[in-house]
């Protein structure tokens, strides 16, 4: 996992938000701990919320909880982290 958030921080950082900024340590700090702990953190909350509040199916709440997290980090990537 750590090799994989390292490669998709310098992804993120080059190719999706051509940031040339040379704050790679603090960016990526925020980058694990937004992107990376809070993501599954977040990705818990509404995926019990769907199935426990809205009683939605189990495969059908991972998939709409995951499509919410990857737009919820990449507004929180785009905004604040590669700002």
């Amino acid at each position: 996992m750590s090799i994989g958030a390292i490669i998709g921080y310098f992804f993120n950082k080059i190719w999706v938000f051509q940031d040339k900024r040379k704050t790679v340590i603090s960016q990526y700090i925020k980058f694990w701990v937004v992107g990376g702990i809070g993501g599954m953190v977040v990705y818990q909350i509404i995926f019990a919320f769907l199935i426990e509040s809205i009683n939605i199916y189990d495969i059908l709440s991972k998939a709409i909880t995951a499509l919410l997290v990857v737009f919820l980090r990449f507004i929180v990537q785009k905004y604040w982290i590669f700002n």
